[in-house]
């Protein structure tokens, strides 16, 4: 087949092989790459929970107009070897026009370009109908930083991928439409350019203050206690004769890690609603006495009274005497909560097992962890 040389002409010739039905062809071919890389990034958060941060995978076939414009700016319409040839023009296309598949890659935050583009360079190989190549030039005319790189699917197909965040989608399609992609001259263009630069100053810093946000994954159960603490201190300090509790209510929930109660009586309150005090008949198991025995002797009672004082809102204990067995209780149900703490269980003190050591020495040096090391003996 004759080459042509005539730049007229091999317009004509190379939007003829750009025609819909050629387009369409290639639909398929589009959708079988987002597929793949849509599944691969959702198998990513296995290595990283950041990447789970993608919320969509879009492709695209290059429109005719873009097609157009780009034969000129690229400078294509002189340095490509065109023919008299339709479907030779058209495979020349597929293996020539790098943009001919676009894939975006869309993630919430900015800082998230740079991470999902490393994770598709670090595992480029894990994908082998692709052909990567991330020497493409990432810096744009207007001097910002793009997260882009090209290809090849099964060794044919040309395709690029962009990673975009919202903001950076949002800001492109203004600065595009406005600045560099406006079809009519505009007097206005220098200051509609300083405005569109002073917007991506103002999205990109709400996009830092957002990702900080969304970084604060406040834990449920933190949320539950601070609230707990709000709506009771004043109770609690008019019992302990002291203002200073934030420590005590710490190692409340150190010994007392079920929280359902707490999140009953929360509730309550926000419903303005009386909160009913749970009656509580705690068994004086003799197993215990030694225990107790030892924590009276060797604890302050004002560490335990606070515990006391701050699980009266909570539970109606019929004597002090009765909290310590309740809380003596709560500790040996730790067992099961604690790996290094799980030798120890009820079971230690029945004398049905052979113990090398006395496992009331354990309990003491626990509760003396859980009452922030306020311990008066340490035997």
């Amino acid at each position: 087949m004759s080459k042509i040389d005539n730049i007229e002409q091999k317009h004509t010739l190379l939007m003829q092989a750009f025609d819909e039905p050629f387009r369409d062809s290639l639909k398929p071919i589009c959708k079988d790459i987002e597929k793949a890389i849509k599944e691969w990034i959702e198998s990513a958060d296995k290595f990283d929970n950041r990447i789970d941060n993608i919320f969509s995978v879009q492709s695209r076939v290059k429109g005719i107009s873009t097609f157009e414009e780009k034969l000129y700016r690229k400078n294509y319409i002189k340095t490509w070897d065109v023919s008299d040839n339709k479907e030779e023009n058209q495979q020349f296309i597929i293996y020539n026009l790098t943009d001919l598949i676009g894939i975006r890659v869309n993630c919430y935050f900015s800082d998230y370009e740079h991470l999902i583009y490393n994770y598709f360079q670090q595992g480029k190989d894990s994908l082998p109908d692709f052909d990567f190549n991330f020497e493409e030039n990432t810096q744009q005319k207007n001097g910002h930083k793009i997260f882009k790189f090209s290809g090849k699917y099964k060794r044919v197909y040309q395709f690029e991928i962009q990673i975009k965040s919202v903001v950076h989608n949002v800001w492109g399609e203004v600065e595009h439409k406005t600045v560099y992609k406006n079809p009519n001259y505009d007097g206005f263009m220098r200051k509609k350019k300083e405005l569109t630069d002073s917007l991506h100053q103002v999205l990109f810093a709400s996009d830092n203050q957002l990702l900080s946000i969304f970084n604060m994954r406040e834990d449920e159960d933190m949320l539950i206690k601070s609230l707990f603490f709000c709506m009771t201190k004043d109770i609690v300090k008019e019992k302990c004769k002291t203002d200073v509790l934030a420590n005590h209510y710490e190692n409340y929930f150190r010994a007392f890690t079920n929280l359902e109660k707490v999140k009953h009586y929360i509730a309550r309150k926000l419903e303005r609603k009386d909160y009913e005090i749970n009656e509580m008949h705690t068994d004086k198991d003799e197993r215990y006495n030694s225990l107790i025995s030892r924590i009276n002797e060797e604890f302050p009672e004002f560490y335990i009274g606070c515990l006391y004082h701050i699980d009266s809102v909570l539970n109606s204990h019929k004597s002090y005497e009765d909290f310590v067995c309740y809380f003596v209780q709560a500790v040996i149900s730790l067992d099961d909560e604690d790996e290094e703490f799980s030798k120890l269980s009820l079971e230690s003190f029945t004398g049905e097992e052979e113990l090398d050591t006395d496992p009331t020495e354990d309990y003491l040096n626990r509760i003396d962890e859980i009452l922030g090391n306020c311990r008066i003996i340490n035997k």
